[in-house]
C-alpha cells in the first residue's frame, strides 16, 4: 500500500511538470541574483559619485618644487585652481623617502623648532599660483627634501596631499599639530 502512496504522488506529476517547476525556480533566482547585483552597482555609483563631489576643491590643489632663479628665491608653488579659497594651509618639508602619510608632520621635530624656516602656515590662499620659500635639504645617496601640504576646502574638509600626489581626507590641522606636538600657530609662519 505504502509503494502504491509513492506510485500515486510520482503519476501525479510528469516530467514536463517537473521541468517547469525547476524552470520557474532557477528563473525566481536569477531574476533575485540580478536584483542584488544592480543595487550593489547602484550603491558604488552613489559612494563614487559622493566621493568625487566631496573631492571637487581639493583636486585642484597641488605644489611643486621649482628652480630658484635670480629674481625670486621663492622655491615651492601652490596651485590653487579652483574658484574659491582654501583654508589652514600648512606646508612642510620631508624626506623623498619619508612615509607619506599625516605622520611626516612628525618629522618637522627632526629639524629643530624653527618653524618658520621648515614649514609654513597660512590661514587663507586665493585661487591662483602662490609661491614660498623653505630651504632645501640634501642628503648623500639621491635622498631630498619634497614639500606635503595640508589644507581645508571651502566645505570645511581638511585634505593631506603627498609627495607623491597622492590626496587623502585627513583631520583638521589643529588636530593634527596638537597630536604631534607642533604649537598652533597664532600667525602665518612665513617670512613675508
Amino acid at each position: 500500500m505504502n509503494n502504491k502512496q509513492e506510485t500515486n504522488f510520482f503519476e501525479r506529476f510528469n516530467i514536463k511538470d517537473w521541468i517547469t517547476v525547476i524552470i520557474s525556480i532557477s528563473a525566481v533566482t536569477i531574476s533575485f541574483n540580478s536584483y542584488r547585483y544592480q543595487v550593489n552597482v547602484n550603491a558604488k555609483n552613489q559612494i563614487n559619485q559622493s566621493n568625487k563631489e566631496l573631492k571637487s576643491q581639493a583636486i585642484n590643489v597641488s605644489m611643486w618644487y621649482q628652480t630658484v632663479s635670480s629674481k625670486s628665491n621663492e622655491n615651492i608653488t601652490i596651485s590653487n585652481s579652483s574658484e574659491n579659497a582654501i583654508y589652514d594651509i600648512f606646508v612642510i618639508n620631508v624626506s623623498n623617502r619619508s612615509s607619506g602619510t599625516p605622520a611626516d608632520l612628525n618629522l618637522v621635530h627632526k629639524y629643530g623648532n624653527d618653524y618658520s624656516t621648515f614649514c609654513q602656515y597660512f590661514e587663507v590662499l586665493p585661487p591662483g599660483r602662490t609661491e614660498l620659500y623653505l630651504p632645501p635639504m640634501n642628503a648623500a645617496g639621491g635622498e631630498h627634501s619634497v614639500p606635503e601640504i595640508f589644507f581645508k576646502d571651502s566645505n570645511g574638509v581638511t585634505w593631506f596631499r603627498n609627495y607623491k600626489g597622492n590626496l587623502t581626507k585627513t583631520h583638521n590641522i589643529a588636530t593634527l599639530l596638537q597630536k604631534y606636538e607642533i604649537p598652533l600657530p597664532l600667525n602665518q609662519y612665513s617670512r613675508s
